[in-house]
């Protein structure tokens, strides 16, 4: 059982009768104790079917050799026998023992690893139900894991446009400040205008690439497209690809601004690897809804292989594990089926409207 299946121990309360009570009342200590009673049956048991099994193939491999010394018996033919029985028949004669060795031989190599894996496996089952985390620890480990997720997912979008913002849009107007103030500088130092308008047409033009930058940021943090709908933003966003993509989407409403939004930049994360890493041709991309889920499905007919990966020590991960990440943050699923060689077939599935 891994250490994060051990279930939660409870606060601790203050005072002598907190201290008593938080014991007494902590339903991890109850399953210890029954467990300690149902696993002492499950491992007696198991160890009784285990050991019985085993004496019986090794007893039935050697009973050559020591069948000869039990005591002589009278078979149902009238005749004295002297060996074991098996199925009511005696194993005194040479083909008799050896195909009882034989059985033994079958037992010892493959009936009893496969008991014992059975047996195992029962134990596992009784360990897990018993002394593992209930399904609302479960849950509650899968939140704060997706909602660490989110803010370190935030965190890194806004270190991104922080640093766009100093390195590019910043730069770009400290630069056309200084340009205007030389124009500046030059018209009243009695400069003809002519000297000037070289500098002017420069600023003008910086502005405009500033402009480009800051829509550009802007569509990063939310594209104006999807306030027209899932639809004209996904249009956009394949309309963009340099491989041809086929858009279907089949929804009788709008989601949640949130899940448009998760399901409109997980489109792109996914035509964006489809782009630099499966040498595909051409892809399909389909939406639509099946009762309270949303089904977002991107197909390529690539070279494969693609899947989940952490590649940060910190365990942050990267392209699909990240948005794998922001799914998990609204109860969503990432299923993926990309063998190698292609074609590969991602679905993201997320509540229609964001969960409360």
């Amino acid at each position: 059982m891994a250490l994060s299946d051990s279930p939660a121990p409870r606060p601790r309360r203050t005072g002598r009768l907190g201290w008593a009570t938080t014991r007494l009342t902590d339903a991890s200590l109850w399953r210890a104790f029954t467990y300690l009673l149902v696993g002492f049956v499950v491992t007696t048991t198991a160890f009784a079917v285990s050991a019985a099994l085993l004496v019986t193939a090794l007893g039935a491999m050697t009973h050559a050799v020591w069948g000869r010394y039990l005591p002589e018996q009278v078979g149902a033919d009238g005749q004295l026998h002297r060996g074991a029985q098996f199925l009511g028949v005696f194993v005194d004669t040479t083909p008799r023992q050896l195909a009882f060795a034989g059985l033994g031989l079958v037992l010892f190599l493959a009936v009893w690893p496969a008991v014992n894996h059975g047996l195992g496996s029962l134990q596992r089952v009784v360990i897990r139900s018993m002394l593992g985390a209930s399904a609302r620890e479960h849950r509650l480990a899968e939140v704060t894991a997706s909602r660490d997720a989110a803010v370190g997912d935030s965190d890194a979008t806004l270190r991104r446009i922080e640093r766009e913002l100093h390195d590019g849009t910043q730069a770009r107007l400290v630069g056309l400040a200084m340009t205007l103030g030389d124009a500046r500088d030059r018209l009243q130092g009695g400069h003809e205008p002519a000297g000037v308008e070289g500098l002017v047409a420069q600023a003008h033009a910086s502005t405009k690439e500033a402009l480009v930058e800051l829509r550009a940021l802007a569509r990063g943090i939310h594209p104006p497209v999807l306030d027209e709908g899932l639809e004209a933003g996904l249009s956009s966003a394949c309309s963009r690809t340099p491989f041809p993509v086929a858009l279907r989407v089949d929804l009788p409403t709008r989601p949640s601004p949130v899940v448009e939004s998760l399901a409109y930049f997980g489109v792109l994360e996914l035509l964006t690897n489809v782009s630099k890493h499966s040498q595909a041709t051409a892809a399909t991309v389909d939406v639509d809804q099946d009762g309270p889920d949303l089904h977002v499905t991107v197909t390529d007919d690539g070279t494969g292989g693609a899947h989940v990966s952490l590649t940060h020590a910190a365990g942050q991960g990267t392209g699909l594990a990240g948005l794998l990440e922001r799914l998990r943050a609204v109860d969503g699923r990432l299923e993926i089926d990309s063998p190698t060689g292609g074609p590969t077939t991602i679905r993201m599935t997320m509540p229609w409207r964001r969960p409360s």
